[in-house]
């Protein structure tokens, strides 16, 4: 079912789509504001929103509350999983760069200017991300992303920030539409890494661009699919999937090495949740991401790494205050 179909013709510089399943309308709702209020500076934009079937929503809510033609609705006819809408919304998308934006981020003024800036500069990137900023349920600023370069402009360190552990937020990155019509759409092998295992293929193949300015919101929130993923451990599984899926991507002379050092970093990923776990007394996260991390990793990486945040802690307690803690593996 599709509600208000464009009936451009054009190709528009961007196709922003919105992969939805049950949402939170007031997340979803500042999703879509962000973007329409930008829709004005950077020229004509698909916005499209696509429902893998929601049962607690339907189209006609959401267009009671834009009342707004810019945006258009499609409903899928059965349901596909995240995997399969994502692709869906490449699939669907009209223009030459396609932002898949999640139902409870957002993006923030300037994001599409400063994208289209780099993207017109650097004409060769396959793919562009920015600094994001992670925050709560109630939209409070939990942490940002760091600065991984201080200019706007090709992102050289690719290998050690892609390969080996991800900091990139889904949702910020935007892809130019013939890299996902020359290396196809995402692994349907996945549900929690696909992200990851398409931005190593991507990364592999074309210059990747980056925006140092925080122009993006990662929502972190109880709803969130994560969660699920984190009390099975089903994370970490397809985190060492893809892994071993993505030497085959690198030169043989590096591809061993790369895959040791990114196995022991999401070791310490794995005891860095199983840690908030823990803090949390969630010990079905604690154990889960503590079985599956001594899969990536040894029992020795994992007692270090544990005993470093008991001896942090401990001096935060003894008086030095708390800081602000956030897991090194950006994930939707």
């Amino acid at each position: 079912m599709v509600t208000n179909q464009s009936q451009h013709t054009a190709v528009p510089f961007w196709s922003v789509m919105i992969p939805t399943h049950n949402p939170d309308l007031s997340y979803l709702k500042q999703a879509v504001q962000g973007v329409l209020s930008q829709q004005g500076n950077v020229g004509e934009m698909q916005i499209e929103i696509v429902d893998d079937c929601s049962t607690g929503w339907d189209a006609d809510q959401l267009w009671n509350i834009f009342r707004d033609r810019r945006i258009c609705v499609y409903r899928q006819p059965h349901r596909l999983g995240m995997t399969g809408n994502w692709n869906s919304c490449i699939d669907r998308a009209r223009g030459s760069w396609i932002h898949i934006l999640h139902q409870d981020d957002q993006v923030l003024p300037g994001f599409y200017q400063a994208y289209a800036r780099l993207t017109t500069d650097k004409p060769g990137v396959g793919a562009v991300f920015c600094r994001s900023k992670t925050i709560d349920a109630e939209g409070h600023t939990l942490f940002t992303t760091p600065v991984e370069n201080s200019f706007e402009g090709i992102f050289t360190d690719w290998l050690e920030h892609i390969f080996v552990g991800l900091r990139i937020r889904a949702s910020s990155m935007v892809v130019k539409r013939t890299v996902y019509s020359e290396l196809g759409n995402f692994s349907t092998e996945f549900q929690y890494a696909h992200d990851w295992e398409m931005w190593k293929r991507i990364a592999a193949k074309y210059p990747i661009g980056y925006v140092p300015d925080v122009l993006h919101c990662y929502r972190r929130h109880d709803l969130s699919a994560t969660k699920g993923y984190l009390a099975s451990g089903m994370n970490l599984r397809e985190i060492a999937r893809s892994i071993n899926v993505s030497k085959s991507y690198l030169p043989t002379d590096v591809a061993a090495d790369v895959e040791r050092r990114s196995r022991a970093y999401y070791c310490r990923y794995g005891a860095d949740l199983a840690w908030e776990g823990l803090l949390r007394r969630d010990f079905r996260v604690a154990w889960a991401q503590l079985r599956e991390a001594r899969k990536l990793g040894s029992l020795h990486i994992i007692a270090k790494h544990l005993l470093d945040k008991v001896s942090r802690s401990c001096v935060r307690k003894g008086g030095r205050g708390a800081s602000g803690h956030h897991t090194a593996r950006a994930r939707p």
